[in-house]
């Protein structure tokens, strides 16, 4: 059995699915979402709201497995708490480095993961099929149904401006400056393209930077799943360094589409680039 603790935003959710459906999809076993995190925490399982596959349940929350012990081994080295806990069935690596997951044949007993993984190195051998489960299943919302269609008939690009929680986090890496060369770049490549911003502050964006092309502020916040779905409709992308920016671009089925990101994802020098695809141009 195989049970994958979620926690965290849309974007690591599917993370975390991807991971874990990747190992089912190897060892043919069960697989269960467990959600009972989300009882104490401001955000919420939206996963649900994807196809997802008929073969992944979401554990009832009395079987839930408390990590506590193993949080606060990680908390002094997430090394150390990796390899203490693996002889136990637990994965945990909640840090932005590859890790890879040796789990043996997972039917032999129970394995519980509990990590961000956020990396196609996770997944990759069953990429396809999971994007196919992590698109949104529920019809357009209303007033989703103006943007939808100026996305699809037009060159559309997505710009994700991300301030918020990052602001105070120490996250905010991308400025005016990166995201002015990454419409530029585009622009160069396609002058007909029409710019569709995304951020979750509209008016310091339309205080603070000055678009040099004429853009859509995308007006909606929620639902996040929506928004998502409006993102990856788009068919090319100035990233943020969020994962719900990483799922967008990726869930896009545009073919030639051209994907910006930013040089620095983490702050300190974190990470390993394993987040990075091969095919983004870096700026």
């Amino acid at each position: 059995m195989i049970i994958t603790k979620l926690n965290g935003g849309l974007g690591n959710q599917m993370f975390e699915y991807a991971c874990a459906r990747n190992l089912q999809l190897k060892y043919g076993d069960e697989l269960y979402l467990d959600v009972e995190g989300f009882r104490r925490s401001p955000r919420h399982f939206s996963l649900d709201n994807c196809v997802l596959s008929e073969d992944v349940k979401v554990l009832p929350m009395e079987k839930s497995r408390s990590l506590v012990l193993w949080q606060a081994i990680s908390k002094m080295s997430r090394t150390a708490a990796f390899r203490l806990a693996r002889p136990f069935g637990v994965y945990m690596w909640k840090t932005p480095t590859y890790k890879e997951i040796e789990t043996g044949d997972t039917k032999k007993g129970k394995t519980y993961l509990y990590g961000y993984w956020q990396s196609e190195r996770y997944f990759k051998e069953n990429a396809e099929q999971i994007r196919k489960e992590l698109r949104v299943k529920t019809d357009y919302l209303p007033e989703s149904l103006p943007y939808v269609g100026q996305m699809k008939s037009s060159e559309s690009v997505c710009v994700h401006i991300r301030r918020g929680d990052y602001v105070q986090c120490g996250f905010l890496f991308c400025d005016e400056g990166y995201y002015l060369k990454g419409m530029d770049y585009i622009h160069e490549r396609h002058p007909e393209a029409t710019f569709f911003i995304f951020t979750d502050d509209i008016p310091w964006v339309k205080e603070n930077i000055h678009f040099p092309y004429p853009v859509v502020f995308v007006d909606m916040q929620d639902p996040d799943y929506e928004v998502l779905r409006l993102m990856y409709s788009c068919k090319h992308f100035v990233m943020s360094n969020s994962s719900f920016s990483w799922w967008a671009q990726y869930l896009s089925d545009n073919p030639e589409k051209i994907v910006i990101a930013p040089s620095v994802w983490y702050p300190g020098g974190q990470g390993d680039n394993s987040m990075y695809l091969d095919s983004w141009t870096i700026l």
